[in-house]
């Protein structure tokens, strides 16, 4: 490999990794204290982050409740994605340091920048009337 293509490719590496940590790791991590540690999230970050949507689950009532602060496709994604997660059972709990909220988020930021095509394949159709 001449050094042209290895540069190529270390700054292909560098910039998937920026776009994961932008657009996936980082607004996981922000959700992940907004729900398992609001008093932090309220101190820290209030000012520089809004919450778009927001799924609550009750688990002994087994209702659930999506609150939509920004009706936008994303947004819709999102909280369906959290939905479905329920429905499959993979209940969002804060214990372990809220990893396993934060893993679930990680799946709802990545699916909400699927193609629509790809969306609907994986989790079915999508729209208010769902929600």
């Amino acid at each position: 490999m001449n050094k042209v293509k290895k540069l190529i490719l270390i700054i292909s590496i560098i910039s998937f990794i920026l776009i994961l940590v932008n657009f996936i790791f980082y607004p996981a991590y922000i959700s992940t204290v907004s729900t398992c540690y609001p008093e932090v999230f309220e101190e820290k970050y209030s000012d520089t982050y809004y919450i778009a949507g927001q799924t609550t689950i009750n688990k002994t009532t087994q209702e659930i409740k999506i609150e939509l602060i920004s009706i936008d496709k994303k947004t819709l994604k999102h909280e369906f994605i959290h939905l479905k997660q329920f429905e499959n059972r993979n209940v969002l709990t804060c214990r372990f340091f809220g990893s396993q909220v934060f893993f679930r988020e990680i799946e709802a930021y990545t699916g909400q920048h699927y193609p629509d095509f790809m969306y609907k394949a994986i989790y079915g159709d999508f729209s208010l009337t769902t929600l």
